[in-house]
């Protein structure tokens, strides 16, 4: 049976005729500043000698008669999509901001956010609010225009002004500000006549909180799915249902928008079966490595574990020493779960004095070490220094010291002891992902998927956006077989598009060297990829001299102003794993979990949500029947499952979240840049 779910969308009526628009070429100095990319379908019955340039602009005032603009009737079921939805949503601003005096944020393509304040969980220090996002779409899922309402999650207003701040934060630790009313930017600041600090008030973000060394509780929901429903249930009902808004908006029910059966696939259930060791299948892999085999032991034989620790943290690199070597409660360790035989090099082991600023102590008793090359070496850092720590001088040591290491061909693993203290007698389901990590780390395979091989070749770009720097780098390209083999990766900054496909297509080349050419190239990418860089890729797998097929599948995670569905038969409202919808043309939302319909499911493993996928092909007749795109979205899924930092299925793909990963650490290292003994090893895990 197909299950049975329900999106967060609203749908209402189109309007009965044809509404009468108004418009004006010349600048009047009110109304909407209309780009051509929002101009009615027959807008030059009105203005016939309008240029047909990009950068053209008209004004509008919308369905309000205004003394020299001229009208158009617009059909809204056929005319221009973006221009009706400009008008929705200038409708929906103003019910909220002028007629209810709500704060409202706008994002680039005029979606409204409403921020619902939280006035008895405010304190003397900000203001708390719940966001509330209304996105307008147009007979996408349905046969109506539709809202979909979303949870933005929450956010708090700093109740001191940016004057009174600026004496204990740096200017640039202010991004959004309330100014007399309104969202604007620190940056836009500048730009308005006698600007009063006095009287803006910042948006708390993670800089100021660091900056202002607070301390904020912020509790995660064990269901987002029941917390999410409850919001938008709430922000409906309270908002969107009254009469008022109906006049605007006319909502022709009061429940949330059915998913049609014929627009919901599920994965085989052969997709969650993996291939271990001895060719033994098993899908649950939390429990397999306790009786099965790895799927392939680490390339090395003679390998050994040193610890570098603190003086004072001796205990705890025996505790770990101990569960390493024989285990601690269910996890029977390294040799009984993943087959790993090591020796406990203590010779090597590195002791450190200083606990604040280790790093340079650490670096001059690496360097001055001769390190056998004929010896596979793997270094557990017991860390005096929590990854969550705030201060960023002793946030880079946990990245710099891997570096350190790898230009040493050296692979390492980090505990943390607050960790350990912290979970106390759970420590033991910690200790499985740290040995399947471990394990990666030294080139063997814990499972893969059991799919049989084709002649593909699958390339995953992520990103991950280092906000106090400002610039956003990207992992890749990394490369894997069809079966799940990863093969290699590469690292850019996200200006050197250029690099990165010339990287794609030496990929592609190295394949084709040892396999032959591949069918096909599949790319996972982490947002909708632009034309230019699309453009670029294919232009330097040309130079190949043969003509690819190259499918893009997008990988988002639906996060604010999104679409999600609910599940009717789970009482934790959570679709199973392996459920996808259709959200549109060649556009679906995959649910990554490992929930099984009627089975107990533990909240352990999370809710999370579902992620987005667009599916896009050179030779579009490539993906034409359900059965090709069918495979697709399940490659997407099988993917997920291939996470070698954890025994539960993650939320993304590695393909994206791999990259993503190393993206997060590599601009810490001081050179900025991957060993090349690194990139080919998961090292990052």
């Amino acid at each position: 049976m197909s299950p049975n779910l329900f999106f967060n969308i609203l749908t209402f009526d189109w309007p009965k005729k044809a509404v009468k628009f108004y418009f004006t070429d010349k600048d009047p100095g009110f109304g909407t500043k209309i780009h051509s990319t929002l101009f009615p379908k027959e807008i030059k019955k009105i203005f016939p000698e309008l240029s047909d340039d990009y950068d053209t602009y008209i004004y509008s005032t919308f369905n309000r008669e205004s003394e020299g603009f001229k009208s158009l009737d617009i059909d809204f079921k056929n005319d221009n999509p973006d221009l009706i939805k400009r008008y929705y949503n200038r409708e929906i601003f103003y019910y909220f901001a002028k007629v209810l005096g709500k704060r409202v944020r706008k994002n680039f393509i005029n979606e409204n956010q409403i921020w619902h304040n939280r006035k008895n969980l405010s304190t003397d220090d900000w203001a708390l609010f719940d966001k509330y996002s209304i996105k307008v779409q147009l007979a996408q899922v349905s046969e109506f225009p539709e809202l979909v309402i979303s949870y933005d999650k929450q956010s708090r207003i700093l109740k001191h002004s940016v004057n009174a701040l600026l004496s204990k934060v740096k200017p640039n630790a202010f991004n959004w500000l309330i100014y007399q009313g309104k969202f604007i930017k620190w940056e836009d600041t500048s730009k308005i006549d006698a600007f009063n600090s006095l009287k803006a008030y910042p948006v708390l973000n993670k800089e100021l909180e660091y900056q202002l060394d607070l301390e904020i509780d912020y509790k995660k929901p064990k269901n987002r799915y029941i917390d999410y429903l409850n919001g938008i249930n709430h922000f409906t009902k309270t908002y969107l249902l009254r009469e008022e808004f109906k006049k605007i908006i006319p909502i022709n029910t009061e429940n949330f928008l059915s998913v049609l059966p014929t627009e919901v696939g599920v994965c085989p259930p052969k997709s969650n079966y993996l291939l271990f060791g001895q060719k033994q299948l098993a899908s649950d892999t939390k429990i397999a490595l306790n009786t099965l085999y790895p799927y392939k032991n680490s390339t090395y034989s003679n390998i050994h574990v040193f610890f570098i620790y603190h003086e004072h943290d001796l205990d705890y690199r025996d505790k770990v020493e101990k569960q390493l070597r024989e285990g601690m409660g269910h996890f029977r360790g390294l040799k009984n779960y993943v087959n790993l035989d090591f020796y406990t090099d203590v010779e090597n082991d590195i002791v450190f004095s200083n606990r604040e600023e280790p790093f340079n102590q650490i670096k001059e008793i690496v360097d001055k070490r001769d390190w056998d090359p004929a010896v596979k070496y793997l270094a557990v850092y017991i860390t005096p220094i929590s990854k969550s720590v705030k201060e960023r001088s002793k946030k880079k040591i946990y990245y710099q010291l891997k570096e350190l290491l790898l230009y040493k061909n050296i692979v390492s693993q980090v505990i943390d002891p607050e960790k350990m203290i912290a979970a106390g007698d759970n420590w033991k389901y910690s200790l499985p992902n740290i040995a399947i990590a471990m394990l990666a780390k030294l080139e063997g395979i814990p499972w893969t998927l059991a799919n049989a091989p084709k002649t593909e070749l699958v390339v995953g770009i992520g990103a991950y956006t280092h906000k106090e720097e400002g610039v956003q780098y990207i992992g890749s390209a990394f490369s894997f077989s069809s079966t799940g083999k990863f093969n290699n990766f590469d690292y850019f900054l996200k200006s050197h598009i250029r690099l990165l496909a010339g990287s794609i297509a030496d990929k592609v080349s190295q394949y084709a060297l040892h396999n032959g050419n591949p069918e096909r190239i599949v790319i996972h990418f982490y947002k909708e990829m632009s034309k230019k860089e699309r453009d670029v890729i294919i232009s330097e797998l040309e130079k190949l001299g043969k003509k690819y097929v190259v499918i893009i599948v997008t990988v988002n995670k639906t996060e604010s102003e999104d679409i999600v569905a609910f599940s009717n038969d789970n009482p934790d409202l959570m679709p199973p794993g392996g459920t996808f919808v259709s959200i549109g043309k060649n556009r679906y939302l995959l649910f990554n979990n490992n929930y099984v319909a009627g089975e107990r499911y533990s909240s352990f493993d999370g809710f999370p949500f579902p992620i987005k996928l667009k599916i896009q092909c050179t030779d579009p007749a490539q993906i034409e029947s359900f059965t090709e795109k069918n495979e697709l979205i399940r490659q997407v899924y099988q993917f997920s499952r291939l996470y070698y930092k954890s025994v539960s299925q993650q939320n993304l793909p590695v393909t994206v979240k791999y990259p993503e990963m190393v993206a997060e650490m590599a601009p810490f290292f001081i050179d900025g840049k991957i060993p090349p003994f690194g990139k080919d090893k998961l090292w990052f895990l």
